[in-house]
């Protein structure tokens, strides 16, 4: 019983990951429409940029992805007025 156990136990842990949902896998490619100003550090994001972020309807730009990861973390600590 023990010995059957164990065998299985190794047969699923062989078996591959399963694969991610593609809802999360969800990449956003949309070119930024006009020239814009990255929420995060204030820079000029030239129109026609990919890193972009919609959020409640408004597309926003950023000059580079780690400015776009910290929006996407926390928009409203970017977006106080």
């Amino acid at each position: 019983m023990i010995f059957a156990s164990v065998a299985s136990l190794t047969t699923w842990a062989q078996q591959e990951p399963a694969k991610k949902s593609k809802k999360k896998a969800k990449v956003e490619t949309a070119a930024l429409k006009e020239d814009g100003i990255d929420p995060v550090c204030k820079m000029k994001v030239k129109k026609g940029s990919t890193i972009t972020h919609t959020h409640e309807g408004v597309q926003y730009g950023f000059c580079n992805p780690m400015c776009k990861d910290n929006f996407v973390k926390s928009p409203e600590k970017y977006l106080k007025k």
